[in-house]
C-alpha cells in the first residue's frame, strides 16, 4: 500500500510551537500598567475585580488573545494552543479595569487578587467589531489543582526518548500548562474555578493528541484525572515491535518443518496499523530472502524445502493503513533448520511468474504473492483486503517459482528498485500433476489515482467530524488510502500511488461499518499518468443502519398527572420514523412505551401510578426502515430518574 499525507507534517510543526510558547510565568515583553486603562479609544471590555465577598479590590487583571475557533467540519485542536498575553493591568482598590480599542476575535481575562493567591477567568469573551463592548466583572477564588498521568503507551519509543516524560499538559483557554516527569506525572497549580478541556501531546510528533472534555475544576481542591495513554499517529512510520522470537518445532515435532515467529502488538491510534512484515533470511542463499505478511502477532513459516544445516535469521516490522513501514526488529538468534530436503506437500500446487522489461527478462525484481479472501465479507462492512503471504527475488532468467500453494485465487505483484511495476490478479496455482503454468510480468512505470470521496453529509460518529478516513482501496490489490482530513464540497481527497498499469475496480468504503455501503468504479491506470476522477464518489448511506443515539434526555416539566419529557437528536442524519420513549421501574424493567413519534418531546400520563413510586426514562431513535437504536436518557446515558408526587 502507498500513499502520503501530510498531516503528520503539521503536526510536527503544531508540536513545537506548541512547546515554543509561554509558559505561565514567562511575562516578558508585556506591557505593565499602574492602574486602568487610560486609551481613548473604544472600551471593548471593562468591570470590576471583586474579592471573594463581592466588593471591588485591587490586584491585576491580564488580557488574553484565544485562538481562532477550528473551521466547522474539522478536528478542534485548539486546546492545544497556548492563549497569547496581550496586557497586564494593575488594579486599584475600585478594582475597575478597561482595555480599549481591540480588534474583533476571542478574548480571555484572568483575575489575580493583590496577594497572588486568589483567581478568576474568563474565557468567552468575542469582540465581532470596534464598536462592541462587553463588561464582565471578576469574582476571585481560591484555585484548584489538577493532576494526573499521562503515557506513551507500551510501544518501543522515539529515538531519544526514554520514558514518559516531556509530554505537553494544557488547559484550553487559559495559560495553565505543564510537561510530564519521567513516569508521565504531571500539576498544574493555581487553576481558577471552572470547566476545561485538557489536551496531551508529545512534542516529538509520533504520537495523536488527546483530549479530555469537562474536567471541572471546584475552588480550593484537587482534581485527580484519569490516566491518558497517547496512541501511536497513523500518519507516521510505526514503531518497532516488542520482544520478538523465533523457535524451531520440537524434536518429537521436527518432521512438521516450521518455525514459529512472535512479537508483541504494536498500538497505532484507530485502524492505523494494517499488517507486520516478516522477513526470512538464509545463510546459505542471501538472494533468496523472503517476505510474509500477516495481521496476528505470530507467524508460521514452513522450512520443510531447505536443506539441513542452514542458518535463518527473522526480523519483523509493522506497516501502517498509509503503507509506512517501521523500523524491524530481530529476533532472539538465528534458527538452524532441523528437516529433510525439498519435502513437498501432498497436494499442494504451484505458481510461476516471468518478469519482463521490455520484453526481456529482468533478474532481480522481487516478486510478492497475495491472497485473494477467502469470503467478501458482511453487507455493509468494508471489503477484505488481499493478504501478502510470499515473497521471492527473480532468477537471471527473471524467473520466480512458488510453491505449496492451497487452492484460491492469488495476486502476482512485482517492483524493481527503480520504481517499475506490474501486476496480475486472480491468478490459481496448478497441482503438480498438471502441467506448470507461467504466468507474464511486464514491468512498466507506475501511475496513480486521485480523486474526491463524500459521505453526502449525512450523520456520523464521534470522532468523525465529516469526509477524513474514507478508505479507497483497489479489489485484488496491495493499494490503499484514506481520505484526508479536509472537507471541501466535492468532498475529502485521496490517492493511491506507484500502481502498476491496467484495468482496477475502484472499492471507496466509509467507516462507521454498516452505516455505508461500499461504491466501486471501474477505473484504468496508464503507464505514468494520473487517473484523475471526474466526480467525488459517494458513499451511500445504508437504509438499515441502526440509528444514533438521542442525547440529553431530560423532564422539562412535571404535576401530579404528567411528566413532559425532551431530548437533543444529532443533526445531519437522513429523515427518521421518530422517538420511542420508555417508562422503566426502579429495576430498570420496562412498564410502558409510547408510540413513534417524530417529535423530539413527550408527555408521560402519569395519573394511574401511585405518588411515591420512583419511575425512570429512557428515550431511542427508529430509522425509517423500523429499525431502533440503543436506548439512553441524560447528558451521562444514564435514565432519567422521577418520583411520582403526591396530591
Amino acid at each position: 500500500m502507498n500513499a502520503s499525507f501530510s498531516g503528520s507534517g503539521i503536526l510536527r510543526a503544531l508540536l513545537c510551537v506548541l512547546f515554543a510558547a509561554a509558559s505561565f510565568h514567562g511575562l516578558s515583553g508585556c506591557m505593565h500598567d499602574d492602574g486602568p486603562s487610560t486609551e481613548t479609544g473604544n472600551p471593548n471590555i471593562s468591570g470590576t475585580l471583586r474579592d471573594a465577598s463581592g466588593e471591588p479590590a485591587a490586584g491585576t487583571v491580564k488580557l488574553f488573545r484565544l485562538p481562532a475557533p477550528a473551521p466547522a467540519g474539522s478536528i478542534d485542536s485548539t486546546a492545544l494552543i497556548a492563549p497569547v498575553l496581550l496586557k497586564i493591568l494593575s488594579i486599584k482598590a475600585d478594582g475597575r479595569y478597561r482595555f480599549d480599542s481591540l480588534p474583533p476575535g476571542g478574548f480571555a481575562l484572568e483575575g489575580i487578587d493583590a496577594a497572588g493567591t486568589r483567581f478568576a477567568l474568563a474565557r468567552d469573551l468575542a469582540l465581532a467589531g470596534p464598536k462592541e463592548r462587553v463588561r464582565r466583572d471578576l469574582a476571585v477564588k481560591s484555585p484548584g489543582r489538577v493532576r494526573g498521568r499521562v503515557t506513551r503507551g507500551n510501544d518501543a519509543r522515539p529515538p531519544g526518548i526514554a520514558g514518559d516524560e516531556g509530554i505537553l499538559v494544557r488547559l484550553s483557554g487559559a495559560d495553565r500548562s505543564a510537561t510530564t516527569d519521567a513516569s508521565g506525572g504531571y500539576t498544574l497549580d493555581n487553576v481558577p474555578e471552572g470547566a476545561y478541556r485538557v489536551a496531551f501531546a508529545a512534542a516529538d510528533g509520533h504520537y495523536l493528541p488527546r483530549f479530555f472534555d469537562s474536567a471541572f475544576v471546584v475552588s480550593g481542591e484537587d482534581l485527580e484525572l484519569h490516566q491518558v495513554n497517547l496512541e501511536w499517529s497513523p500518519f507516521i512510520a510505526p514503531p518497532p515491535p516488542l520482544g520478538v522470537k523465533a523457535a524451531a518445532d520440537s524434536a518429537a515435532a521436527s518432521a512438521a518443518g516450521t518455525v514459529r515467529v512472535e512479537w508483541r502488538a504494536v498500538r497505532i491510534a484507530g485502524d492505523g496499523l494494517d499488517h507486520y512484515v516478516v522477513v526470512r533470511a538464509d545463510s546459505g542463499n542471501a538472494g533468496d530472502t523472503r517476505e510474509f505478511l500477516t495481521q496476528d502477532t505470530a507467524f508460521i513459516d514452513t522450512i520443510k524445502a531447505l536443506p539441513p544445516g542452514r542458518s535463518l535469521r527473522y526480523t519483523v516490522r509493522a506497516v501502517n493503513s498509509l503503507g509506512q513501514a517501521g523500523p524491524a526488529a530481530g529476533t532472539n538468534g538465528p534458527i538452524v533448520v532441523p528437516v529433510p530436503k525439498d519435502t513437498i506437500v501432498t497436494g499442494a500446487g504451484s505458481l510461476q511468474a516471468l518478469v519482463l522489461l521490455a520484453g526481456s527478462p529482468a533478474p532481480g525484481a522481487r516478486v510478492l504473492l497475495y491472497g485473494a479472501p477467502g469470503s467478501p465479507g458482511l453487507p455493509g462492512t468494508p471489503p477484505k483486503a488481499v493478504k501478502l503471504l510470499d515473497s521471492a527475488v527473480g532468477d537471471a532468467q527473471g524467473l520466480v517459482l512458488l510453491r505449496e500453494l492451497p487452492a484460491g485465487r492469488y495476486t502476482l505483484y512485482a517492483r524493481t528498485a527503480a520504481g517499475l511495476g506490474a501486476i496480475s490478479a486472480g491468478v490459481t496455482p496448478m497441482l503438480p500433476a498438471g502441467p506448470l503454468r507461467t504466468d507474464t510480468l511486464a514491468l512498466a512505470l507506475p501511475g496513480s489515482v486521485e480523486g474526491y470521496a463524500t459521505r453526502s453529509g449525512f450523520w456520523v460518529s464521534t470522532p468523525l467530524k465529516g469526509d477524513e478516513n474514507i478508505r479507497a482501496s483497489l479489489a485484488d490489490a496491495p493499494f490503499a488510502t484514506l481520505t484526508d482530513y479536509g472537507s471541501p464540497p466535492q468532498g475529502a481527497r485521496f490517492r493511491l500511488t506507484d500502481v502498476p498499469p491496467g484495468a482496477y475496480r475502484l472499492v471507496v468504503s466509509a467507516p462507521p461499518d454498516s452505516y455505508f455501503v461500499a461504491d466501486t468504479l471501474e477505473i484504468a491506470v496508464r503507464a505514468g499518468a494520473v487517473t484523475t476522477l471526474a466526480a467525488p464518489v459517494e458513499c451511500a448511506y445504508n437504509p438499515d443502519a441502526p440509528p444514533p443515539k438521542a442525547s440529553n434526555l431530560r423532564i422539562t416539566a412535571s404535576a401530579r398527572n404528567k411528566v413532559s419529557l425532551a431530548w437533543d437528536f444529532a443533526a445531519r442524519y437522513p429523515a427518521l420514523k421518530g422517538f420511542r420513549v420508555l417508562r422503566l421501574d426502579s429495576n430498570l424493567r420496562a412498564t410502558d412505551s409510547s408510540a413513534v413519534s417524530g417529535a423530539a418531546s413527550y408527555e408521560d400520563d402519569i395519573s394511574g401510578i401511585p405518588a411515591g413510586t420512583l419511575i425512570r426514562y429512557v428515550v431511542r431513535v427508529a430509522a425509517l426502515s423500523g429499525r431502533e437504536g440503543a436506548q439512553t436518557g441524560d447528558a451521562g446515558g444514564n435514565a432519567v430518574p422521577f418520583t411520582v408526587p403526591g396530591p
